[in-house]
């Protein structure tokens, strides 16, 4: 069972080591801020870095880091809680490090989505098996 649990990622910004994690909190906050859907806002934020809107994506970058850093589902013991200001975020991501951090976001997104096994049909019914 725990294949199939997401995996928290990390970052480390001014010494501080950060989690990145899609907890139902982290999503109904993003759903909240940005009045759409969760996998909406999702592939507007990856449209922002296709098109090369780096100064877009650089602000929603900043957003999307203080709605996982503030969230108490990520951090249940309060001693491991540093929470930030609003706009903390914006003066610490800039040019050199927001490829990095949407990729820990995209990451945390998309890579840990279960995956079938090569040998598994996977439209075989949960009572059927390969013979």
């Amino acid at each position: 069972m725990s294949d199939i649990l997401p995996k928290t990622r990390t970052f480390e910004i001014d010494g501080i080591e950060r989690k990145v994690f899609f907890s139902f909190s982290v999503i109904d906050k993003i759903q909240e801020k940005y009045e759409k859907g969760f996998d909406e806002v999702m592939r507007e934020y990856l449209q922002l870095f296709v098109d090369e809107k780096i100064s877009q994506g650089m602000k929603m970058t900043a957003e999307l880091l203080e709605i996982f850093a503030n969230d108490q589902y990520i951090y249940p013991d309060p001693a491991d809680r540093h929470p930030v200001k609003p706009g903390y975020f914006y003066s610490v991501i800039n040019h050199r490090n927001v490829t990095d951090a949407f990729g820990l976001i995209w990451e945390q997104y998309m890579g840990d989505l279960p995956e079938a096994d090569e040998d598994e049909d996977p439209n075989l019914k949960s009572a059927e098996t390969i013979s």
